[in-house]
């Protein structure tokens, strides 16, 4: 007996004549669909404001005299697991 497999359907299928019209509007919709949305000095400028911002935030993080103080307090909290007793 024969195992079933679904890729034996793929010999049954016969070619068809399409018509030009519909390949013409099927190529269309691909192209509008391929299009970028945003140009590209858009996109740079948004990756660039993304970048500064983590930059800043690294900045805050690594020069803040405070954050010594707030690092051992949450080593502490972390070490004991007392958080929500």
């Amino acid at each position: 007996m024969e195992q079933y497999n679904p890729i034996d359907h793929l010999s049954q299928i016969e070619k068809v004549e399409v018509p030009k019209a519909l390949f013409e509007k099927i190529q269309t919709r691909i192209e509008t669909y391929s299009t970028e949305n945003f140009s590209k000095r858009f996109s740079y400028s948004i990756a660039a404001s993304i970048a500064l911002i983590l930059c800043f935030n690294f900045g805050l993080l690594v020069f803040s005299g405070k954050s010594s103080s707030r690092m051992a307090f949450f080593k502490q909290v972390n070490s004991n697991n007392e958080l929500y007793k």
